[in-house]
């Protein structure tokens, strides 16, 4: 094997050597286990099936292969401290193998040790907390306060900060320009699932804060998940930002204790570092005095126009009940899940804030995102988008000028209202309001490429993947507005480009399959169609697209099949009738199909909207139903 070292979270590994390690902590397993990890971090983000491990670890044709892999892979994740149902380092495809998910850094053996860990004084919590602090508060008549004082409340991170700043060997030269900044996912050294939520939760809180300085440009959340956790000065090269913000999470001695650093992604220089620590009982708001102490030190090298501290803080854009922090800070981490399980727990746990804290804005925006994730694909519009307008309302009356909402209200008008003027409206308002989030940039090039106005859409989706380079969605949503008009070169190349970064992005797959229909390529569109219903399994929308393409391939039986199972799935959960006519289309029932798009219409489905631009249905486009249904949507 060859010599090599590799770096994965606060994992080192040496293959030659058959040695694991957590922080320098030697961690014992057997040959086996460590062979199948090897094998796998070698070969990050590719699947390997199970066929494969067997030909290269297990050659040896025995009754117990099986239960071998699968011990193997049980003591792995044990010893990574990972979760099958949610991995963060070895992901399991059914039917088709593993995938070494996380990203690894193949290293030189001198840069192989563990870093120092900064020692904490361990002082009597008296003498760390004041005496308001040392006062408990009562619990509240909620059963959850035991749950939430055993775990998120653990992590809340509201209130008065008591922090101690690391001394700093003194600089002789002043600040460079730190214009531009990326907030990585705060790292949980300890692996400790009661507390995972908040490192990615701290760093969007410290985002939406940043994004108030109107001279910094901060990335998105969207594109910097993938990075956490790597080196500052790689992260900053690829973001191409100035400045990195990072922190590590954990407790010791019973407290929470959290590390952040501001530092120079040029040159890796440490600008500023902060050390909190606090009882479990009584976590407080971190995120505001993080983001005043990271302000003092930007501030220096802004340009005019930039807000204090105080007005950051005073934004009103938070909350002072910390409970009501902790379910936001978990709704949004259950919302990045991506299943209607997790989403279901999101929604929960945003309304519990909302009914917490009521003029809480963030919570409102969280419950009405996670119902606009569901609309369609999931849950019938009825059962979600007038959930979602309320919320976005609300937010809208406690705070107008807030650009998350109108743009949310732009997808609301635009999606479910089929009010193509209001959408655009509150669009440009939103842009208006903050022209660095990104996510308005997108939806609007999505409404766009609706209206045929190609040119502004590409131009709004290239300025989104500007301002957040790493978010998938951005790159799928262009390419899936290079599909509707008709540049389906460009579209295969983006998407490719998209699945090679995230190959197990089902939408990505779904995508390129219709592209490769349109190109006539349908042994591969099928392929693609296949592998997104593998990914997803639960969304009909690909399946009613693999479907579609079994019946132009010639394998009308097998499409019937797919047809008769969405009928029976319909029976059970909803089914968007718009992809019962695409599917219907396929098979040449056009009169079915036309119904169908009808009744879509009808039940305010989202994707009535591509009824002008969707080359699926060029062939029943000039039908006077359809005509007059895209008359009334307002659809060119």
């Amino acid at each position: 094997m060859a010599s090599k070292t590799f770096k994965f979270g606060l994992f080192t590994l040496q293959p030659d050597r058959g040695e694991l390690s957590r922080r320098g902590i030697p961690i014992k397993l057997q040959d086996q286990t460590l062979q199948t990890l090897c094998y796998l971090v070698e070969r990050p983000n590719q699947i390997v099936s199970r066929e494969e491990l067997r030909a290269h670890l297990w050659p040896d044709t025995y009754v117990d292969f099986d239960l071998a892999l699968n011990t193997a892979v049980r003591k792995l994740r044990q010893a990574l401290s990972d979760s099958a149902e949610n991995p963060r380092f070895i992901e399991t495809l059914p039917k088709r193998g593993y995938r070494f998910i996380a990203p690894v850094d193949e290293i030189s053996p001198e840069s192989a040790q563990p870093p120092a860990v900064i020692p904490i004084v361990e002082q009597p919590v008296a003498e760390l907390l004041t005496e308001d602090q040392l006062v408990m508060e009562p619990p509240p008549a909620d059963r959850r306060w035991k749950w939430v004082v055993a775990g998120l409340l653990a992590v809340s991170l509201l209130g008065t900060a008591i922090w101690a700043a690391i001394p700093r060997a003194p600089r002789s030269a002043p600040i460079p320009r730190l214009d531009s900044v990326a907030v990585l996912p705060f790292v949980n050294e300890d692996h400790e699932p009661s507390i995972e939520y908040l490192g990615d939760g701290l760093a969007e809180s410290l985002i939406g804060s940043l994004s108030e300085l109107r001279s910094l440009r901060v990335m998105a959340s969207g594109t910097t998940a993938s990075f956490k956790g790597r080196d500052p000065r790689a992260a900053g090269r690829e973001l191409k930002v100035a400045a990195i913000i990072q922190g590590r999470i954990y407790q010791r001695a019973g407290m929470l204790v959290v590390d952040a650093d501001l530092v120079n992604a040029t040159n890796g220089e440490e600008v500023w570092r902060g050390r909190y620590r606090r009882r479990v009982e009584d976590a407080l708001d971190l995120e505001e005095e993080i983001a005043a102490e990271v302000t003092r030190k930007l501030r220096e090298s802004l340009t005019e126009g930039t807000v204090s501290a105080a007005q950051l803080a005073g934004s009103g854009r938070t909350t002072r009940n910390k409970v009501a922090y902790s379910d936001y800070l978990q709704g949004l981490f259950e919302m990045r899940q991506l299943s209607s399980a997790a989403e279901n727990q999101a929604m929960g746990h945003f309304e519990q804030a909302i009914a917490l804290d009521p003029n809480y804005v963030p919570a409102y925006i969280g419950l009405a995102d996670t119902y606009e994730i569901l609309y369609d694909w999931v849950l019938s519009p009825a059962d979600t988008v007038p959930k979602a307008r309320s919320a976005i309302q609300k937010a809208l009356d406690l705070d107008p000028t807030l650009s998350e909402a109108h743009m949310l209200m732009g997808t609301v008008h635009f999606w479910y209202d089929y009010d193509q003027a209001a959408a655009e409206k509150e669009f440009r308002r939103a842009i208006e309001l903050n022209s660095n989030l990104d996510d308005a940039h997108d939806y609007y090039g999505w409404f766009l490429a609706t209206q045929k106005r190609f040119d502004q859409s590409f131009a709004e989706h290239h300025r989104a993947i500007e301002l957040s380079p790493f978010d998938l969605q951005h790159h799928l949503t262009l390419a899936q507005s290079l599909y509707y008009a008709r540049r389906y070169d460009e579209a295969s190349e983006e998407l490719q480009a998209a699945l090679r970064q995230n190959p197990g992005a089902w939408w990505g797959h779904e995508l390129l399959g219709w592209v490769y229909e349109q190109k006539g390529d349908l042994r591969q569109s099928i392929a693609e169609l296949k592998r997104s219903v593998e990914l997803e399994g639960k969304i009909p929308e690909p399946l009613a697209s693999l479907g579609r393409v079994y019946a132009i391939a010639g394998d009308r039986e097998a499409a019937l099949r797919i047809q008769r199972q969405l009928n029976e799935t319909a029976k059970r959960s909803y089914v968007s009738p718009w992809a019962m006519a695409i599917l219907d289309a396929g098979l040449g029932e056009d009169e079915r199909a036309i119904a169908e798009i009808g009744s879509a219409y009808e039940k305010h489905s989202w994707l009535v909207n591509f009824l002008g631009v969707d080359p699926k249905l060029d062939r029943l486009r000039s039908d006077p139903r359809l005509e007059r249904i895209l008359r009334q949507a307002g659809l060119p």
